[in-house]
C-alpha cells in the first residue's frame, strides 16, 4: 500500500511540473512575439486629457420645434412645418441668431475638449508622415479649365473630315433618328470612298478657314494690346521689302503711313529725298490721324489688305482670292473697344463662279507625245461669247484635220492658222478680259474628261510658254463634267450625255468649239434640273496646281 502511495504522488508532481513548465514556455513565447512587433503610434482618442465632447446645437427650425411644443396650446395650432413656412422673415431672424450663437459657443468648447498632444508623439508623427511616400494630385478630367481659356482666341475651324461629314448628314440624313455613332460611321465609310480631288474642295475650305483663323488671332492680339502697342512695335522692326510694296496700298493702315511720311528707313541707307509734295500729303495725314478716331482694328504687317485685283502667288487658290477681299468682308466693324470679336463660322465668304467651257483638239489622246491642233474656250451667258484658235502640226486623221501645202484643211476647207505660243497666249487674255468686268469671281473652267485630257494638255503648254505664272491663274478652277456624268449615266461620253439631255440640239463633234458648246448644253440642263448647277459641281473643283498629279 504504502509503495503505491508514493508512486501516486509522484505521478501528481510529475503532472505539477509539467503544468509549470508548459506555463513558463507559454510566457515565454509571448514575450518573443511582443519583442518582434513593430512600435505603434499612441491613440489620441485614448488620452486622458480627453474630456467630453459639447453637443451639436439644434437648427434654427428646431429651436422653434422647442418654443412651438413648450407651449402649453402647442399641438392645437396645427402642424409645426406650415406655421414655420408661414412665419416671416423677421421672425425667422430671430431664431437664425440664436442658432448663430449656439454654433459660435459650440465651436469654443469643441476646441477646449481637443486633447493635448505630447512632444514626441507628434515627433513620431513627423518622422512617418516624411517617411511616407507623398501622393501625387489627383489630375481628373472633371477639372474646370475655362479659366485658363483666353477669352480672345477666336474657336479653331474644323478639320476636312468634320466639314464633309456636316454636309453629308446635311445631305443624305433621312427622317428616321441615327445615334452620333451611327453618323459617324456612314460618314467616314463615304469619306474613305472620296478620291484625293473631290476630298481638295474639303481640304482648301479648311486651308482657307485657317487663313481667317490666323488674321482673327492676331487682330484680337492687337485689340488687347491697343494701338499704342502696335505702333511701338511698327517703330521697332525695320522696314522689309514687302513694306515699300504695301506703301502703295491705299487701305494701308495710317500708323505706317505716318511713319513713313516721318522718314523712317533701314539703316545703313539714306533717307528718301523730301519733296513739296511728299511733304504736304505727310503734314495732312498727321493732322487727319490726329482729329480722327480708329474705326477698324489695325491689321498686321505681315498679311496687307490689297484694294488691287493683283494676287500674289500662294499654294492654295481659294486662299489667294479671298485674300484680296475688302477687309470689311473678313472682320466686324466698329471700334476697337472689346478684345473678342465675332466666332468664326458666322464669316462666310461665297465668292461667285463664271463657268466656262474649253476643248482642245489634239493629234492623239497621249499628252507626253501630242500636239494640239485647235483650242476654243466659250461662256456660259447668253451670248456665249468665244474664242477659237487653230494650229499647224503634224496631220491627224481622227479629228478630220489635215495638212497639204503648209495649211490645214479641214473638210477640204483651208483654214487660217496662227503659232501655238500666239494663241495660247490669247486663250488667256481671253480668260482675263472676261474677270477684269466681274471682280470677287472665280472663272471656273470645265471640260469633258479634263481631268485626264484637257487639264493636263492646257498645263503643259503653259509651263512650256511661261503662261502659268500669270496672275490670273490664282482666280481660276477646273471641273471635270465626266466625272458628274459617270455617277448618272450608263454611257458617258459626250455625244451620248448630250443626246440624252438635249435631244433636240445638235453640234459638230471633234470640232472644239462644237465641244465646247455642247458641254454649256449640258451644264444649262443641270441647272434648270438641281436649281444651279455650280452647288452640284462645287465637289469637283480643283486648282491648277492639283493637275500636275494626273500625268
Amino acid at each position: 500500500m504504502l509503495s503505491r502511495l508514493r508512486a501516486a504522488g509522484l505521478i501528481q508532481q510529475v503532472i505539477l511540473l509539467e503544468k509549470q513548465l508548459s506555463t513558463s514556455i507559454n510566457l515565454c513565447c509571448q514575450a518573443e512575439k511582443k519583442k518582434r512587433k513593430p512600435a505603434k503610434f499612441k491613440s489620441l482618442t485614448k488620452d486622458e486629457s480627453l474630456k467630453e465632447k459639447p453637443e451639436i446645437p439644434p437648427s434654427a427650425y428646431g429651436m422653434f420645434l422647442q418654443d412651438f411644443y413648450a407651449s402649453p396650446q402647442g399641438q392645437e395650432k396645427g402642424d409645426a412645418w406650415t406655421i414655420w413656412s408661414t412665419l416671416e422673415d423677421s421672425a425667422k431672424q430671430v431664431y437664425l441668431e440664436k442658432y448663430q450663437v449656439a454654433s459660435d459657443k459650440y465651436m469654443m468648447k469643441l476646441g477646449e475638449s481637443e486633447p493635448e498632444i505630447a512632444q514626441g508623439d507628434s515627433a513620431d508623427k513627423e518622422n512617418a508622415l516624411k517617411q511616407s511616400p507623398t501622393k501625387k494630385p489627383n489630375r481628373s478630367r472633371t477639372t474646370n479649365r475655362s479659366a485658363s481659356i483666353d477669352p480672345s482666341k477666336p474657336p479653331l475651324p474644323p478639320i476636312p473630315f468634320v466639314l464633309f461629314k456636316n454636309a453629308f448628314l446635311a445631305k443624305y440624313k433621312g427622317s428616321e433618328s441615327m445615334s452620333k455613332s451611327a453618323e459617324h460611321k456612314s460618314a467616314l465609310k463615304a469619306w474613305k470612298v472620296l478620291s484625293d480631288f473631290e476630298r481638295q474642295v474639303y481640304i482648301r475650305e479648311y486651308k482657307f478657314l485657317y487663313s481667317l483663323y490666323k488674321q482673327r488671332l492676331t487682330q484680337n492680339a492687337m485689340l488687347f494690346k491697343g494701338p499704342e502697342a502696335k505702333i511701338k512695335e511698327d517703330s521697332k522692326k525695320p522696314l522689309t521689302p514687302k513694306d515699300s510694296d504695301s506703301a502703295l496700298n491705299p487701305e494701308q493702315p495710317k500708323t505706317e503711313k505716318i511713319k513713313k511720311a516721318k522718314g523712317g528707313a533701314k539703316k545703313g541707307q539714306p533717307p528718301p529725298p523730301k519733296t513739296s509734295e511728299n511733304s504736304q500729303s505727310a503734314d495732312e495725314e498727321i493732322k487727319n490721324e490726329s482729329n480722327s478716331t480708329i474705326d477698324t482694328p489695325i491689321t498686321p504687317r505681315s498679311n496687307p489688305v490689297r484694294a488691287t485685283d493683283e494676287i500674289a502667288p500662294a499654294n492654295d487658290s481659294m486662299k489667294k482670292f479671298t485674300s484680296s477681299l475688302s477687309q470689311k468682308e473678313l472682320m466686324t466693324s466698329g471700334k476697337a473697344t472689346s478684345p473678342t470679336l465675332e466666332p468664326l463660322t458666322e464669316i462666310q465668304v461665297k465668292p461667285k463662279m463664271l463657268l466656262m467651257a474649253y476643248d482642245f483638239e489634239t493629234t492623239g489622246l497621249s499628252p507626253a507625245s501630242e500636239e494640239i491642233l485647235q483650242v476654243a474656250v466659250m461662256t456660259n451667258d447668253q451670248q456665249r461669247r468665244h474664242l477659237s484658235s487653230y494650229f499647224l502640226p503634224k496631220a491627224s486623221a481622227v479629228t478630220g484635220l489635215s495638212v497639204k501645202n503648209k495649211t490645214l484643211w479641214r473638210h477640204g476647207k483651208a483654214l487660217p492658222t496662227i503659232d501655238v505660243e500666239r494663241g495660247m497666249s490669247d486663250f488667256v487674255d481671253f480668260i482675263e478680259e472676261q474677270l477684269s468686268s466681274q471682280q470677287d469671281t472665280m472663272a471656273v473652267m470645265v471640260a469633258h474628261n479634263g481631268h485626264r485630257f484637257d487639264h493636263i494638255f492646257l498645263v503643259k503648254y503653259m509651263k512650256r510658254f511661261g503662261l502659268h505664272l500669270r496672275g490670273v491663274w490664282q482666280r481660276v478652277l477646273f471641273c471635270d463634267s465626266l466625272l458628274h456624268a459617270r455617277r448618272s449615266y450608263n454611257s458617258y461620253k459626250l455625244i451620248d450625255v448630250h443626246k440624252r439631255l438635249c435631244p433636240d440640239k445638235n453640234f459638230d463633234a471633234h470640232n472644239a468649239v462644237g465641244d465646247c458648246q455642247a458641254v454649256l448644253d449640258i451644264l444649262q440642263v443641270w441647272q434648270r434640273e438641281v436649281g444651279g448647277c455650280e452647288q452640284k459641281l462645287i465637289q469637283l473643283l480643283r486648282p491648277i496646281e492639283s493637275v500636275k498629279m494626273m500625268r
